[in-house]
This record gives structure tokens, C-alpha cells and sequence, in this order.
């Protein structure tokens, strides 16, 4: 049976690979890498948006440029899941499935399959299964061995679409047999009252079988890069509301939870906006979002990634790094002790991210006026250090990792 490592969620338009744990210092010498991890880092050359991937063999130090990198002619875009070695990437009319090669150090394709829905989330339903969700409530079913598509589908969206009321999504998640797909119902002159859901969908029949729905915060965080976490038979997961993607600067953005019933627990909501610096005087509005990004260090804390909103004046401002606004921050959030820590790092842009955990360190990207880095966590003593620094780089987009 494959041992399925994680689902990485929207992976973007190129990648660098890091190489880590090797002993070797020879990029070259690469052939005894067999069951080391790989750091896949995604860069943004310029500003059209290109990039390449190059591989290393440190994360956690050092410098490299992108001169030394190569063009990646797929991409790694909105779903990537991993399975042992094996990863998804993604063109505009089909999914590839690739690896790595060790002799090389290139991400190599091992088969393709249809891909037109340009799928935004997605969970496994088995150990050789896995499902996609598109903007438009389509689905699609894969399988990973042999790779191919087995079936399309769509599911009956849990609100009236029309010009002025729309649906974003959620991150997806199994949770007692049943498909959780989230979802965000808002509008452009707030005809509705914003609220966060998940449809109950049944993996056997694809059908919806109930309809989860709370006011309480206005969206979920970013489907493309989000995570759930199941600690203790609950499933957490994160809401943004605001930060330029969403439309209600006035809700806060919060992590919530999925009891072990499968309902939203209406007793738990940690206000991640209010702990971070509540309300910006003389509006309804608060000063920080969540950009959607967390991840569980252990012992009820949260790495998140939140913005500063008082620094964003439009759109432009939390998208293109060309207007040198710096709006990202990132918090420990302490669900057990009810506290938001600011870590000692600098204020970031990047309009996506990701974490990836490996040996209880937790890595992520930074990016500054003055440079491009991987910082780097460490739950067990708290610490916070600088990485590895990318140069030739707009920003470092995401980081992910899997097993060589």
C-alpha cells in the first residue's frame, strides 16, 4: 500500500528544489540521496512572472541564485499531492505526474491526465484516489496508479449565484467518511450576511448530503494553499475574511474547528484578528487578516501568517511586488493560552505561501526589501532564525517538500 505523505495545495508557475540532510556538499553527487527529503520552493524571476527550479542541499543556510536554475515547462499549480517520491504537476489541459530523478536532479514526468477543470482544492478518498473541486463546483476523480482520470461530476452549489451573490471555496478534508468542501458565501453590496460552510459530500455517490454554515467569520483561507489539522478528533482549520480576497474588513479572521459529531463547533472560535491587534481606530474594521496560511507546531500553537491591512491601499498593494508594500507578518497563535506572538521577522510580501515542517523546525518564505529567505521555526525552543537567501529572484512564492 502507498504511504501517502501530505497534500500540498496550489503550488504556482515554477519551482526551486532543495536538496536536504545530504552530507555531501557536491550538488553533483546526488545519487545516494535515496529517502532524503526534497524542498520544492517555488520563485518568481520577474514580472511576468517567470522562473525556474535548481537544486540544493540546505535549507536552513547559505546562498543561491536563480541564474544557476532551469526552466520548468509544467508547473506546479493549484494541487499537488504526494505519494512516496511522487508528485502532480500541472498545464493548462492536463495533470503530469513527475518525480525527481536523483541521477539528474530534474523533475522528470512519468504520465499525464486529463486536467480542464482547473481544479482549486482536493482531497484523497483512498490510498489510490484523490479528488479535485473547481471554481465552478466541478469535480474530477484520478487515480494515481495507473495515472489516469476515472470520472467527472458536479456538485449543486449550497447558495443562488448571481451578480451579486458569489461562492468562494474552502480547503477539503475527509473527516468521518464523509468529503468536508468548503465554502464562502458573500456578495458585492452585501445583500447576504458573509458566512464560512462546508458541504457534506458522500465519496461513494458524490452526492451532498447536508449543508454546514456559520456567520461568525466572513471566508476561508486561501483553498489553493490551505491546510486542516486534526488534533484530538477535531478538525481545525482557518478562516481569512478580509486581506484583499475577501470583502468583509469587519469580520474577523479566525481558526475554527469540526467536532468529532462533523459539525462547526459553535463553541470554539479563536479571533486571530482581535488577539493581533484588534480593531483600526475609528472604523469597524480590523487591522489584521489571516493571509490563510497556518500551520500546528505541537502543544495547541499555530504558525499563521497574518496581514497588516492598514499598509494595503489596493489591490495591487497585496499582489505585485513592484509596489514594495511589505504587509506580511507571522504569529504564534496559542489556542490553549488564548495568545497571539509576533515573531521576530521581518515584514514580508508575497501574495500565497506555504510551511513545511521537517524534525520539529517549520520553514517559510520572507521577502524583503533587502532580500529573499527561508526563515525557520524551531517549536522546540521557539526560536526564529534566517535561512537560506534566493537571489535573482522577485519573491519566493511557496516552499513544499516531499521524499526523494
Amino acid at each position: 500500500m502507498k504511504r501517502i505523505r501530505s497534500i500540498l495545495n496550489y503550488l504556482g508557475i515554477v519551482t526551486l528544489i532543495l536538496f536536504s540532510s545530504c552530507e555531501d556538499d557536491d550538488q553533483g553527487a546526488v545519487n545516494d540521496l535515496e529517502g532524503e527529503r526534497i524542498f520544492i520552493l517555488e520563485n518568481v524571476v520577474n514580472d511576468n512572472f517567470d522562473g525556474v527550479h535548481i537544486v540544493l542541499d540546505d535549507v536552513e543556510s547559505g546562498t543561491v541564485s536563480t541564474v544557476e536554475g532551469q526552466e520548468l515547462q509544467r508547473w506546479l499549480r493549484y494541487n499537488v499531492w504526494v505519494v512516496d517520491s511522487t508528485f502532480i504537476l500541472s498545464g493548462d489541459q492536463a495533470f503530469f505526474k513527475a518525480y525527481v530523478d536523483p541521477e539528474t536532479n530534474l523533475i522528470e514526468e512519468l504520465g499525464t491526465a486529463p486536467n480542464n477543470l482547473i481544479p482549486f482544492s482536493g482531497v484523497w478518498l483512498n490510498d489510490n484516489q484523490f479528488v479535485t473541486f473547481s471554481r465552478a463546483w466541478e469535480y474530477a476523480i484520478y487515480e494515481h496508479e495507473p495515472f489516469r482520470l476515472v470520472t467527472t461530476g458536479e456538485l449543486e452549489p449550497p447558495a443562488v449565484v448571481n451578480d451579486d451573490i458569489w461562492i468562494g471555496l474552502g480547503v477539503s478534508f475527509l473527516h468521518n467518511d464523509k468529503i468536508y468542501h468548503g465554502f464562502s458565501v458573500g456578495s458585492s453590496s452585501n445583500s447576504v450576511v458573509p458566512e464560512v460552510g462546508f458541504v457534506v459530500i458522500n465519496p461513494e455517490t458524490m452526492e451532498v448530503e447536508s449543508i454546514l454554515k456559520d456567520d461568525r467569520t466572513g471566508g476561508h483561507g486561501q483553498p489553493n494553499n490551505n491546510r486542516s489539522f486534526e488534533i484530538d478528533g477535531y478538525i481545525y482549520f482557518i478562516t481569512m475574511a478580509s486581506n484583499w480576497w475577501f470583502g468583509f474588513p469587519d469580520k474577523p479572521s479566525t481558526i475554527m474547528r469540526i467536532t468529532p459529531e462533523g459539525e462547526i463547533d459553535p463553541d470554539f472560535m479563536f479571533n486571530l484578528s482581535e488577539k493581533a491587534g484588534g480593531k483600526i481606530p475609528g472604523t469597524s474594521n480590523f487591522k489584521y487578516h489571516s493571509d490563510g496560511i497556518f500551520y500546528y507546531t505541537g502543544n495547541g500553537k499555530f504558525l499563521v501568517k497574518m496581514c497588516d491591512e492598514e499598509l494595503i491601499e489596493e489591490y495591487q498593494d497585496y499582489s505585485n511586488p513592484a509596489n514594495g508594500v511589505y504587509s506580511k507578518q507571522y504569529y504564534i497563535a496559542d489556542i490553549n493560552a488564548g495568545t497571539m506572538t509576533k515573531l521576530d521577522v521581518p515584514n514580508s510580501f508575497s501574495p500565497y505561501g506555504s510551511i513545511v515542517e521537517f524534525d520539529g523546525k517549520f520553514a517559510f518564505p520572507v521577502n524583503t526589501a533587502d532580500g529573499n529567505y527561508i526563515y525557520i521555526y524551531n517549536s522546540a525552543t521557539g526560536e526564529v532564525n534566517q535561512g537560506i537567501s534566493i537571489e535573482g529572484t522577485r519573491f519566493i512564492r511557496r516552499i513544499q517538500m516531499v521524499t526523494n
